[in-house]
């Protein structure tokens, strides 16, 4: 009888293990086909040309299929899907990204969205402050009023000074 139920118990803690590696494994390698996508972009090159595309499709076919079978185990696996945030939906929805990548698999990069036309800075507004570095003048400026700055702040803390003695 104790053996039973310590059979039980550890039965139960390898669906438990099961259910979440799994939904954890599949998240990531979704998230992996992006890293995918990014690189085949960078090289210009459809994903399924990637040197990597051959292993990251063996362990999606494998980790789809995994899914698959949680999923239709309900009375298995359903209890610990429940007790993680969504799990069910999180599992469904993973199993169906990684079954999208497979039979779509993105043939050409992506296409470049067409670039946004930027309206010409007016004369002196140009983006950020190093066109400041360049003109003397406007350096001077800067200077000047820095130094208006610290002598204030110097007179403002010796009459301060004063007033607290």
């Amino acid at each position: 009888m104790l053996s039973g139920l310590l059979h039980y118990d550890a039965d139960e803690a390898v669906a438990c293990e099961t259910a979440e590696g799994y939904l954890n494994s599949a998240e990531r390698h979704v998230q992996a086909y992006k890293v995918l996508e990014r690189q085949a972009s960078e090289h210009g090159l459809p994903v399924a040309r990637l040197e990597a595309w051959p292993k990251w499709r063996e362990a999606t076919e494998v980790l789809s299929a995994t899914g698959e079978a949680i999923l239709s185990n309900e009375d298995r696996y359903g209890a610990y899907l429940d007790a993680m945030t969504i799990g069910k939906a999180r599992a469904r929805l993973t199993v169906e990204q990684l079954r999208s990548r497979l039979q779509h698999p993105r043939i050409a990069p992506p296409e470049p969205a067409e670039p946004t036309p930027h309206p010409k800075p007016a004369p002196r507004e140009e983006e950020g402050f190093a066109h400041i570095l360049d003109d003397r003048e406007k350096l001077r400026e800067i200077r000047e009023k820095a130094e208006q700055r610290e002598r204030k702040r110097g007179r403002h803390h010796r009459r301060s000074r004063g007033l607290s003695m």
